[in-house]
Formats: structure tokens, sequence, C-alpha cells
């Protein structure tokens, strides 16, 4: 009996393994092992099939290794003994030809799952696509729904049986977005979109995970994917429950009013307001495409420098983000102008010598203000006008600010700015005098 106990005591402990997951996979949920779409079935089934395929390598090759160590220990007398064996045609066929033909075998459906699971690749289905834009912050997810025009954080409210289209991305750092019941992991990466099309087959809640390892405190960025019932989750206009209300629902202000003007880096407060009897935790401010989030409510005030090298219209938005179903948001802009009247203009090139009639050369207007600040305010378009001594004798001057020459001689062209000016001196040679200089 004690010559075989070892074998007795492996083939227990294998048994007692079985056992043990036979009783804790019903109990808890083992997420890539429970899908609840229509890619997180596939992958299991790509899963269980190469699990299979390998099992039949694995299982034999640690079968045979345990055979051949105990076979042939050193106090097994029995063993035979064949100091001159070099080979075998029927081993070397096995062990080769097996493992070919089942890597074969593996490759056709890696090539073929690959592309039948492509995240890019959109769902088949007979419903319109719900697109959901995901962005990886520190240390939360936020996710856009910009057909509905909401915004909501580490929350996610999808109907049944309607596929979704995500746009991936992150802020900072590169992160992954993964919800183990739907389907597979897609990277978030700054700079750059990633898509990933889900879909879930069944009602229920679903954890999503960071699946990227980020650093401190990334693991923990955890975020819930509700699948509800058309019932409750009905395909509207909005194509969620628990869309924003209308603005009647809530007292709603913001500032400053469309259309404020101001100057390049002057700070402005844009304050934003709701009283609608709800707790509010947060705001979400969207300025140019840059998010900045607010806590607190449910006033919110943010000081934005208006960057130096601004100009023209600066779309704002702000969004409250829960955190109950009802979310807030408003729109205004800001028009970025330079100051009224610079402190002087520098016009180039000055002393500018023209070759001959109908030759041209275009004439650079810089004006400057205080701070340092300087605009290019080259053409009409930009409130600039231009006059010649000679008025249009020698030198014209298009509404591009393209010098052009007329004659021949030496002319003074004035420049002028919102009421400040600058001269620069032109000449335009005769083709003699040209080819003359040129020869000297």
């Amino acid at each position: 009996m004690k010559k075989h106990a070892k074998i007795w005591l492996a083939l227990g402990v294998v048994a007692a393994v079985v056992a043990a997951m036979s009783w804790y996979l019903p109990r808890h949920v083992v997420a890539v092992l429970q899908p609840a779409g229509e890619i997180a079935h596939k992958q299991l089934n790509l899963i269980i099939i190469c699990s299979v395929l390998s099992g039949l390598i694995v299982v034999p090759v640690f079968s045979l290794l345990i055979y051949i160590a105990w076979k042939y220990r050193e106090g097994n007398q029995t063993a035979k003994y064949t100091p001159e064996f070099e080979s075998s045609w029927k081993i070397e066929t096995i062990w080769w030809l097996v493992p070919t033909m089942l890597l074969l075998i593996i490759s056709v459906i890696t090539w073929r799952s690959s592309y039948a699971l492509d995240p890019f690749k959109p769902l088949k289905s007979d419903k319109p696509v719900l697109r959901i834009q995901v962005v990886a912050m520190d240390w939360k997810w936020l996710f856009i729904y910009p057909d509905e025009k909401i915004a909501r954080v580490n929350t996610l409210d999808i109907p049944v049986g309607t596929p979704v289209e995500f746009d991936i991305t992150s802020e900072s750092t590169m992160n992954s977005f993964w919800v183990p019941q739907l389907g597979g992991q897609m990277y978030a990466m700054p700079g750059m979109t990633t898509k990933l099309n889900l879909v879930a087959d069944k009602a229920g809640d679903y954890r999503g995970v960071s699946a990227n390892i980020g650093g401190k405190g990334f693991a923990d960025m955890h975020f819930m994917v509700h699948a509800l019932p058309p019932d409750v989750c009905p395909q509207n206009s909005t194509g969620l429950a628990g869309t924003p209300t209308a603005a009647s629902a809530a007292s709603i202000s913001i500032s400053p009013p469309p259309g404020t003007v101001v100057e390049p880096g002057q700070t402005v407060q844009i304050a934003f307001s709701v009283d609608n009897g709800s707790p509010l935790t947060a705001a979400l401010f969207s300025i140019s495409g840059k998010l900045e989030e607010l806590e607190g409510g449910p006033s919110y005030v943010l000081d934005y420098p208006v960057p130096q090298n601004a100009a023209g219209r600066i779309e704002v938005h702000v969004e409250t983000l829960g955190p109950g179903p009802e979310n807030y948001g408003a729109d205004t802009y800001i028009r970025v102008q330079p100051q009224a009247v610079p402190e002087s203009l520098t016009v180039s090139p000055n002393g500018a010598i023209l070759e001959g009639v109908g030759s041209s050369i275009p004439l650079s207007v810089i004006a400057h203000y205080g701070g340092g600040t300087e605009t290019d305010v080259s053409g009409t378009d930009a409130g600039t006008s231009y006059s010649a001594l000679s008025g249009t004798a020698i030198v014209s001057i298009t509404d591009e600010g393209i010098l052009v020459a007329e004659g021949f001689g030496e002319d003074t062209v004035t420049v002028t700015h919102n009421g400040v000016s600058a001269q620069i001196q032109v000449e335009v040679l005769p083709f003699d005098r040209v080819f003359e200089d040129g020869f000297e």
C-alpha cells in the first residue's frame, strides 16, 4: 500500500481541486466564464476550444513526464535498460505530426476569429447603434453620450440588444477599458481614439475595470454597466432612460453672456449654477475641447485664463455629473479680440525694391499691444488700410496687402490700423536699371 501512496495522494489532490472548483464556480461570478453579450460568448468559445486543443498536448506530455520519471527511477530494478537505443520512427512521427496538426488547427481558428472579433467591426443589428465616448481620467471613467448631450462618471446605462460603439481615449496616462462579461478589453491612449463594439444580450449589472497597470489608484478605477430591458430603457429620441430633463425643470444660469469680448491673456470667470432641489456633486467644464472638473455644487466658478495666442470664438459647455439620473447643462461662448488700439505697427519689408511694372510683393503688418502681445493684421479683412503717396501712379495695394508695381520711381506707403499708422519706402526700377544693376 505504501508503494502507491504517492499516486493516491496526487489523485486525491486533483479530485479536491475539481470538487472545490465545482462548488465555487456556480456560487461566484467569474466574469469571463459567465458571458452576457455576443462578443463575450464568442470569446468564451474561443477560450474553450484553444484550452481543449492545448490540453491534447499538455496532458500527454506531463503524463509521459510523470510516467518516465516513475518508471526509470533509481529504485526500479525491473525497468528495461537499453543504453544503445538511438531513435524510433514511430515516436518521431507522433511527437512531430500531432503538434504540427494542432498548430495548424489553432492557426486557422486564430485567423478567422481575429477578423470575426475585430473590435472596430460594427455589430450586425436591425437596431440603431448607440454611440458612447469613453475618457479615462485620474482616477475615474467619464462616459459621454454625444447624441443625447449628457455625461456620466463611473456609471453606464445601455439598452439590452442594442449595439454600442465606444470611442475610447485617455486624458492622461495609457489605460485599458474592460467589461469582462460583455467583451474584451481595449486600450485608452492620450492623443488618439480606439473603438470597441459590444452588445448586452440580457439585463443585469456588469462590472467594468481598468485592465492596465498604470500606477497607484488605477486598480480602483471600477465602473458599473447597467444593461436595461427595452421597457425600462426605450429606444426613443434620447436613446436612454434617465436622460436630463428639460431646462425648464431647473433654474440654470451661466456667465459670461454669449458673445462677451475678452482680450488675450485676460482671466475670465465662468460661472454655472443649477437650482433643481437635488444633490449634485460635480460639474464638467468643456472649453475648446479641454475638460476641467469642479467638485461641490450647486454653483461652480472656474477662472479661465485666455491664451495669449487665442483669437476668435471659444465655445464653453458645462454639464453636471450626478449622482442622480438627472443632469443639466448649458452653453455659452466668448469672443477673443486684441486690444482696440495697438501701441505700434511693424510693416515689412521696408525699403522694398520692385523690378519692373507688374512685379509684386506681400506686405506683413504686425500690431503690437501691451504685455508683449502681437497680432498679424495684414489685409483689409483685419481692419487695416493702405495708401500710397503717389496714389496709384507708382504702386497699388490689394485688399490682401500685396504691393503691385504700376509705374517707376520711389513712393511712400502708409499703413493704418485702428488709428495707428506706419510708413515704409518702396522703389520700382525700370527694366534697364534692373539689367544695369545686375551686371554691376
